[in-house]
């Protein structure tokens, strides 16, 4: 969350006197929003974050049908998304993350076709993320982190090919990684540590070559070794294997040379502790519960 800093607040209108940009965040704003939001049907941009705005998303939020960017970040916002949020097709932007909402990601997600950042982290929201999101062919950037969502990753995450950064990280996902990660050619960035993944680590994330930090940590249920295919990402400057049932050598993977060449090169692993799981002198950090039954990693 960006709250706090000093941001210039605007309203813009068209010729017409019709406002289209209002622009209100970090303006102190308290209470709820009102339904009459729904009447500045020209406004293409609301952006309110970082205010004290508390109780539900009203559903006359669905008539502002030319809106692209959509900021509500940062309040005290609780209850479910709106089904309506489907009618808002032109949407590029939708920024719903550090509130109290609940609920389930609805499927009507999936018709913002436009989209290219979603933003829904740090929220109560629950249940699996819907099989429609595949439909958000523009997405760039999509944060689900620090809520209480469940089940298996959808298959459908594979096709966002211009997706850099994938933000999963503390929620209750389970089963496997699912291979069709390894189609995300423009990620960056993927964190899907605190789940309850399981099964190994799938070879096909040794094809993203852009990605430089990899985060699966506090991820119990994976086993086997860290692939091979995985090790030769020379891009790698953050890896975190932590809290794994990972076993096996790392010092081996080409991505070690990375320390002696970038500073803030980490790299994480269950090396340390009284019965280390992996052997990782090239480790930043070796994780593992000691003679005093703390394990150093869990303070971060």
């Amino acid at each position: 969350s960006h709250c706090g800093e000093d941001f210039l607040h605007c309203i813009l209108c068209d010729a017409d006197g019709r406002v289209t940009i209002l622009d209100l965040e970090s303006n102190g704003l308290v209470g709820p929003i009102p339904s009459e939001i729904g009447h500045l049907q020209q406004l293409k941009s609301l952006e309110v974050s970082c205010n004290q705005l508390s109780g539900p998303i009203p559903s006359e939020i669905g008539h502002l049908q030319q809106l692209e960017s959509l900021g509500l970040g940062g309040n005290k916002l609780s209850g479910p998304i709106p089904s309506e949020i489907g009618h808002l097709q032109q949407l590029e932007s939708l920024g719903l993350h550090n509130n109290k909402l609940s609920g389930p990601i609805p499927s009507e997600i999936g018709h913002l076709q436009q989209l290219e950042i979603l933003d829904l982290s740090s929220n109560m929201f629950s249940g699996p993320i819907p099989s429609e999101i595949g439909h958000l062919q523009q997405l760039e950037s999509l944060g689900l982190g620090e809520n209480k969502l469940s089940g298996p990753i959808p298959s459908e995450i594979g096709q966002f090919q211009q997706l850099y950064y994938l933000g999963l990280g503390g929620n209750m996902f389970s089963g496997p990684i699912p291979s069709e990660i390894g189609h995300l050619q423009q990620l960056k960035i993927l964190e899907l540590g605190r789940n309850k993944f399981s099964g190994p680590i799938p070879s096909e994330i040794g094809n993203l070559q852009q990605l430089y930090d990899l985060e699966l940590q506090n991820n119990i249920g994976l086993t086997g070794t860290v692939p091979v295919e995985v090790g030769q990402l020379k891009s790698i400057m953050q890896a975190v294997f932590s809290n794994t049932s990972l076993t096996g050598g790392l010092d081996d993977l080409p991505f070690c040379e990375n320390r002696k060449k970038i500073s803030w090169f980490s790299l994480q692993a269950d090396c340390g502790g009284l019965n280390p799981k992996t052997t990782c002198e090239c480790c930043t950090e070796c994780c593992g519960i000691d003679e005093n039954g703390r394990n150093p990693c869990d303070d971060h």
